[in-house]
């Protein structure tokens, strides 16, 4: 690695005592930090039914909820909502948005065709038998283009009956749902809709452009929707992505997991906390979308997690989670990684601990 080597100046000194000086904004609240099993559902994605027990409705999010119950677990005082979210796939193969971004070499591209487009570009269709006038760039731009595509489709394995996937990201929560998809490509028949957006299969500069327009105005105007992206798993095409359900990178090996989240209350009193699944309030009205088929429940229809907190240290919260619906909703089995740890740092604005 390439490593810049900064010449020592005073100056620098003093400016550092200036900005480490300077009058900072305290954040009032309090800072979680979460480890879900790898049990956790995910929502499906929209228009695709739920595998059970692996999946909820795509019109579903998390609530974390604080309470306060006596010793046999009454309620002493209604439960209080602290943080709401969505888990996803940490890309979504199907979704129409699952595109490179503006900087990249073919802007608006569906990322599932990259590599056809390149073969277009190089006029490499068999990496082991390139045409005799292909450079040696070609090759390895091709070589490249395929290696990302198996890569992505490992990051983006599709859950079963047996296997809960590939990575799955604890993101923003939102309602928004994409409009449905043109039915033909841009440069093949002029007289498309420009207001939808191209097929996947359309990898012409048209379509593509006219893909990440489309794409753009719709983040643009609904901000917490999440779409993840392959080139830095971190850092989503849109939406706030807060870490990752405990599981293994398909591209490394790596075992990756971890959440946090900021809340800006101050979380001080409760006796328990419980993660809840709710369905979303697509009509506005102030009150979740129930089906039918499902009792109506203010908190949520599915308590998933729920623990006890102990002090370990003054403003730290800890909480080890666990599942205690009956058998008929989570076999035993499973119970045992349907799991939760959460630390909570609480009342950060008078935090006079110093590490």
């Amino acid at each position: 690695m390439h490593k810049q080597l900064v010449r020592y100046h005073p100056a620098y000194a003093l400016l550092w005592v200036f900005l480490t000086s300077a009058c900072v904004d305290e954040f009032e609240g309090s800072n979680v930090l979460v480890d879900f099993g790898p049990l956790m559902p995910a929502q499906v994605r929209s228009g695709a039914a739920p595998i059970p027990g692996l999946q909820h409705p795509t019109n579903t999010h998390y609530r974390l909820y604080g309470l306060t119950t006596d010793a046999a677990g009454q309620p002493l005082a209604a439960p209080v909502q602290l943080f709401q979210f969505e888990i996803h796939p940490i890309v979504e193969l199907a979704s129409p948005c699952l595109i490179d971004p503006e900087e990249t070499r073919f802007p608006g591209i569906h990322v599932t065709k990259f590599a056809e487009r390149m073969a277009l570009e190089t006029g490499i269709v068999d990496i082991a038998n390139p045409p005799a006038n292909a450079t040696e760039g070609d090759k390895i731009d091709m070589a490249t283009a395929q290696q990302r595509i198996r890569n992505l489709l490992a990051l983006g394995r599709p859950p079963t009956a047996t296997d809960s996937g590939a990575l799955k990201a604890i993101t923003s929560a939102s309602t928004a749902v994409y409009p449905a998809p043109a039915t033909a490509c841009v440069e093949d028949l002029p007289t498309v809709d420009p207001s939808l957006i191209p097929p996947s299969t359309c990898i012409g500069d048209e379509s593509n452009r006219n893909r990440l327009r489309l794409c753009n105005e719709f983040w643009a105007a609904n901000p917490s929707y999440y779409e993840g992206s392959d080139r830095i798993l971190t850092e989503p095409l849109a939406g706030e992505y807060f870490g990752l359900v405990f599981g293994a990178n398909p591209v490394s090996g790596t075992v990756l997991g971890g959440v946090q989240f900021q809340i800006p209350q101050v979380i001080e009193g409760f006796t328990a906390f419980a993660y809840y699944l709710q369905f979303d309030d697509l009509t506005g009205d102030g009150v979740p979308d129930y089906p039918m088929t499902i009792p109506f429940n203010d908190l949520g229809f599915r308590q998933l997690l729920v623990g006890r907190p102990s002090f370990p240290a003054r403003g730290v919260t800890r909480v080890q989670m666990a599942n205690f619906e009956s058998d008929a909703i989570t076999p035993p089995a499973l119970k045992a990684r349907l799991t939760s740890q959460m630390v909570i740092f609480s009342n950060l604005g008078e935090d006079d601990l110093h590490f």
